[in-house]
């Protein structure tokens, strides 16, 4: 059963910094995203729920990554009538990193902080790169 908990992990690349966004299936509402998912019971820790979106959505290795961080941001939100408490994660990634995106979405890119800004739908998510953005910078 899934906890009225999401995750949002920003994964970026540096020199030149560059954020990771998802597309997701029309389906699946036909926006842009950071890599996000679900608390679920049984699960263990915030982070290692990370790390399971991460290698779902992205195959993501923990060898990929540069550096990860602890909780950057936290805050809450109303989807459909429940509310959700949000922790948000970053990972930076090897430069030779590609994600081979799940069926969740159609498409990726790598973009700028304003770029990635234009494209993002939600507040939450654009709160999430420009807090990376800071603590990167």
């Amino acid at each position: 059963m899934r906890l009225p908990i999401q995750l949002e992990c920003v994964v970026y690349k540096t020199n030149p910094l560059r954020f990771l966004i998802l597309k997701r299936i029309s389906s699946g509402g036909d926006f842009w995203q950071s890599v996000t998912g679900g608390y679920e019971e049984g699960d263990t820790s915030l982070k290692n729920v990370a790390w399971r979106e991460l290698n779902e959505e992205l195959n993501l290795k923990k060898e990929d990554v540069v550096k990860s961080s602890d909780i950057i941001k936290k805050g809450q939100f109303e989807q459909e009538g429940f509310y959700y408490t949000e922790f948000t994660f970053s990972f930076e990634v090897k430069q030779s990193f590609e994600p081979t995106i799940s069926d969740e979405h159609s498409e990726y890119k790598w973009l700028s902080k304003d770029e990635a800004l234009k494209h993002l739908k939600y507040p939450n998510n654009k709160e999430a790169i420009n807090k990376t953005h800071k603590i990167v910078n």
